[in-house]
C-alpha cells in the first residue's frame, strides 16, 4: 500500500468505555479512543467543536495529539452536531524514500454521538471547504460529495474503509471507500509538478464540486487513475464505482435551427454530465444530416438536402450509468437569392440573381414603396405591390 493512501485513510473510531473504582465507591471517566492513520501521524493536534446554529465552529469540547496514528478523546460529554479537526503539521515517514513528511489538515463536520465511530478523510475534506456554513456540510455537501465519488447514499462520515495492510480489500462499503481513497493516492502519484500534494489535489476538487458536479475533463482523470490502481487496490465493485463517478450524460435543449438547403452545418449539444459512449435520433434526422458522438458528447452535422417545415428532433445521449435526451427544432428552407442586380433601361428595370440550389421557380415581389422587415403575407398592403409568380429563369424585366 503506498506510504501516501496510508495517510489518506484518516479514521477515527470512537468506543466509549468506563473506567470503574473500587467497590466502596470511585469515580468512572468517558474514553474516547480514535485510529488516526493507517500511516501513523505523529504530533497531529485534533480538536473536536461544537457547530452553532449559524453554521460556525463554536465552543472546543475536548483535544489530543496523536501518538503514531493514536488519538484518544476523554470525556467529551457531548452528541449533537461537532467539527473534528485534525490540523497540519503531523509528521508521517514516507514508505518509498523514508522521508518524513507533513501531513495536510484533514476535517470532517458530522452529526456526532459520543461512542460512535466515524471517519475523516479527503472526502470530508473536501466537503468542509465546499460551504462556510457547517450545517450546510451536514445537511448537503456531504451527500454531494459521497455521490460525485461513487458512494451515493452512503455517509463518508461514518464508514471505515478497509485499512488493506492488514485485509484484502473487501467487496463492500468499506472496500468502495478504500479503494476510492487508493484512487486520490494514484491521481497525487500521477501529477509530476513541483508542488504536488494532496491538500493540492484536494483544492482543486473542491473548486471543480462549487456547482454539485465534476467536469468531464476531471472525471476522466478519476477513471484513469482508477484504471491505473493495482489489482490489490481493486475490489469486484471498480466497475460500478467508476461508472458512478462518471455519472449520466447530461444533454442541454438547442434553440431552434433554421437551415438552408444544400449548406453544411454543423451544432453540438452541451453535456454538462458524464461522459456519453453513443449518440441517437427520434426521429430520424432530415436527409443529409447525421447524429455524431464527439469529446462525450452528441453533434449534428452534414448538408441537408429535403425542405421540411419545423420539426422537433429528441436526441439521446448514452453511457454505462444510464441517459440524458435533448431537443433542438429544425427547418429546412431554400437559400435567398444571391447578388440580385437591378439595371435601369429607360422606363424597364432588368432584374438578375444567381440560380439557387434545389429551386426550380422564383418569386418576384416589389412595390412603389420601400419596404424592408415585413411578413411576406402583409406584402399586399403595401402601395402598387406586385407578385410575379412561378419564374423559371433567374432574370427578369419589369
Amino acid at each position: 500500500m503506498s506510504s501516501l493512501l496510508k495517510y489518506l485513510l484518516v479514521l477515527v473510531v470512537l468506543a466509549l468505555q468506563s473506567c470503574g473504582g473500587s467497590s466502596g465507591g470511585g469515580s468512572s471517566s468517558k474514553t474516547s479512543s480514535g485510529f488516526l492513520s493507517a500511516a501513523p501521524i505523529d504530533n497531529a493536534s485534533c480538536f473536536i467543536y461544537k457547530i452553532t446554529t449559524e453554521g460556525t465552529k463554536g465552543d472546543e469540547l475536548t483535544s489530543s495529539d496523536s501518538d503514531k496514528g493514536i488519538v484518544t478523546f476523554s470525556n467529551v460529554g457531548y452528541s449533537g452536531r461537532a467539527l473534528i479537526q485534525c490540523s497540519a503539521g503531523g509528521t508521517y515517514t514516507d514508505e518509498a524514500t523514508d522521508n518524513e513528511k507533513q501531513s495536510p489538515i484533514l476535517r470532517v463536520a458530522l452529526n456526532f454521538i459520543e461512542g460512535e465511530k466515524f471517519a475523516i478523510t479527503p472526502l470530508t475534506e473536501i466537503a468542509v471547504q465546499l460551504d462556510n456554513n457547517l450545517n450546510n456540510v451536514i445537511d448537503i455537501h456531504n451527500d454531494t460529495v459521497a455521490k460525485v465519488f461513487g458512494l451515493s447514499g452512503k455517509s463518508i462520515t461514518a464508514i471505515l474503509p478497509t485499512d488493506i495492510d492488514k485485509i484484502s480489500l473487501t467487496n463492500d462499503d468499506s472496500g468502495d471507500y478504500a479503494m476510492i481513497l487508493a484512487m486520490l493516492s494514484k491521481l497525487e502519484a500521477e501529477d509530476t509538478s513541483d508542488d504536488s500534494s494532496l491538500s493540492k489535489i484536494i483544492d482543486l476538487l473542491k473548486t471543480d464540486l462549487v456547482d454539485g458536479t465534476l467536469e468531464q475533463i476531471t472525471t476522466g482523470k478519476l477513471v484513469a487513475a482508477f484504471n491505473g490502481l493495482e489489482d490489490k487496490f481493486k475490489n469486484t465493485n471498480i466497475d460500478k464505482i467508476k461508472a458512478d463517478v462518471i455519472g449520466k450524460p447530461l444533454l442541454v435543449d438547442l434553440p431552434v435551427k433554421n437551415l438552408i438547403s444544400d449548406s453544411f452545418v454543423t451544432f453540438e449539444f452541451s453535456n454538462t454530465g458524464g461522459v456519453a459512449n453513443s449518440c441517437s435520433s427520434e426521429p430520424n434526422l432530415p436527409s443529409g444530416l447525421a447524429v455524431i458522438l464527439t469529446s462525450g458528447s452528441c453533434k449534428i452535422s452534414g448538408v441537408p438536402t429535403l425542405l421540411q417545415d419545423v420539426i422537433t428532433y429528441t436526441i439521446k445521449a448514452t453511457n454505462s450509468v444510464g441517459y440524458s435526451t435533448a431537443t433542438v427544432n429544425i427547418s429546412i428552407d431554400l437559400d435567398t437569392p444571391k447578388n440580385l442586380t437591378a439595371t435601369e433601361r429607360n422606363i424597364i428595370i432588368a432584374l438578375t440573381w444567381n440560380s439557387v440550389s434545389g429551386a426550380d421557380k422564383y418569386n418576384i415581389h416589389y412595390a412603389t414603396e420601400t419596404f424592408a422587415n415585413i411578413e411576406v403575407v402583409n406584402y399586399s398592403s403595401l402601395n402598387g405591390y406586385t407578385l410575379l409568380a412561378n419564374l423559371t429563369g433567374v432574370s427578369k424585366e419589369i
